[in-house]
């Protein structure tokens, strides 16, 4: 049976003043004060030409860097959900955990590498906790195989992961990889929810 949104929840969304600003300043949804703030703290897109953004559905993060960056950036957006287009954006939909879509991905760089990889991405969420965060902890570590072999040396990441058993691992693993490793929590994010960001920069 299919569930739908409760009446509190439906409330607090309506009432949300990311979800006003959203719809005013023209985003597809409230995930893009997530990437805006970020943004602001670390200078994500400075001097970047190629980034690859995973989990891109709805398309807010891909319009934030549409009007942060520079005119003749490379904008790689994947989801296995439908986007639609936007102008300077190239949308793969498929299976990031597939190899062929992977591929595909790397296709699009025509033999360059990343500056800037984001994924907003999550697994199907279960409701058990400890289930959703080994998947997680899964997607996150995928993510950063992937990346660790196509990035600039100068390159700058942000994955979001869920705060819980196993994360200290995750961020252990980007420390000994990237000289700059910080954990982010924007304002635009839920307060009781348990996502944050890991940032890093600069390979070793």
């Amino acid at each position: 049976m299919k569930k739908y949104p409760s009446k509190k929840w439906i409330h607090s969304h309506i009432n949300d003043p990311y979800v006003k600003m959203s719809k005013e300043q023209g985003y597809r949804a409230r995930s893009a004060f997530k990437l805006i703030e970020i943004h602001e703290k670390v200078r994500l897109f400075n001097n970047s030409q190629i980034i690859l953004e995973l989990g891109s559905a709805p398309g807010s993060w891909s319009q934030v860097i549409s009007r942060l960056g520079k005119k003749n950036l490379s904008i790689i957006a994947n989801d296995i959900l439908h986007m639609e287009s936007l102008e300077g954006v190239n949308f793969i939909q498929g299976d990031f955990t597939q190899k062929e879509v992977q591929n595909k991905i790397l296709n699009a760089c025509e033999d360059k590498k990343l500056d800037v990889v984001l994924s907003d991405m999550s697994p199907n969420i279960t409701g058990i906790n400890i289930v959703d965060q080994m998947k997680m902890l899964e997607l996150v570590e995928m993510v950063y195989n992937f990346t660790v072999l196509n990035i600039s040396d100068d390159a700058k990441v942000l994955i979001k992961f869920f705060q819980g058993s196993g994360s200290d691992g995750i961020i252990k693993l980007f420390k000994s990889t990237f000289k700059k490793v910080n954990i982010i929590k924007p304002k635009a994010s839920r307060s009781k929810s348990p996502e944050n960001y890991l940032y890093a920069s600069n390979l070793k």
